[in-house]
């Protein structure tokens, strides 16, 4: 029920914006349209070794890859002279891989595991324009979708995610015609491993899953 509420909140907060966004007396000064977003998460490797003191066993876990984050859904932009502010609802998903290292006797065992996330972010932005060309700063809110996980396979291996996450995003941006175009930094406040322990303690990952995309939105009306 909690996730709902927090999922219900995020969604009136959203379509408050987009309703403050749109001014029916001067609806052709607005865009409202689709977006489409890809691009690629910038966490570099990180290893850490997860201690479960219950069962005085330990393993290493190393971050490597993140698969590209594609991300589509509802897009709008309004524009009050050289100050802009726009407001999105996408769907987005991307995935990371750590590789385990654990030991039997003498020898080390490696096993690659990989997560898949979908989220559906919540983003207001706001800033400066002109000729064209925007810059612009603003929030983001990720609702947790679905997740898979091969983790849940491992022993002593439990996870606990989080039904909401926020972060931060700057962008820079041009529009032409119905198309605006974005490459945008998103910093996320959480970490890879926020979500994953060992035993009862959490993993101490510090990488956080930021990302550069870039995005295409077309005005529909």
């Amino acid at each position: 029920m909690k996730n709902i509420f927090l999922i219900g909140m995020l969604t009136m907060i959203t379509i408050s914006v987009y309703a403050q966004l749109i001014d029916v007396a001067n609806l052709n000064k607005g865009k409202y349209g689709i977006k489409v977003t890809t691009g690629f998460i910038t966490t570099s490797k990180e290893t850490t070794t997860l201690i479960n003191e219950k069962s005085m066993t330990s393993q290493k876990i190393k971050f490597s890859s993140a698969s590209p984050q594609i991300s589509v859904g509802l897009w709008g932009q309004k524009k009050f002279g050289f100050l802009y502010a726009d407001a999105n609802v996408l769907y987005s998903r991307y995935g990371m891989n750590y590789e385990v290292y654990g030991s039997n006797s003498d020898d080390v065992n490696m096993k690659t595991i990989s997560e898949n996330y979908q989220y559906i972010d919540m983003q207001v932005m706001g800033g400066l324009t002109s000729n064209g060309f925007r810059i612009g700063v603003g929030p983001v809110a990720h609702v947790l979708a679905a997740h898979q996980t091969d983790l849940k396979d491992e022993t002593y291996f439990n996870e606990r995610m989080r039904a909401v996450s926020f972060g931060f995003s700057g962008a820079v941006g041009y529009d032409y015609k119905k198309f605006s175009f974005d490459i945008k930094f998103d910093k996320a406040f959480r970490t890879i491993g926020d979500h994953i322990y060992y035993g009862n303690r959490k993993s101490r990952f510090l990488e956080t899953p930021d990302a550069l995309t870039f995005s295409v939105a077309y005005q529909l009306f």
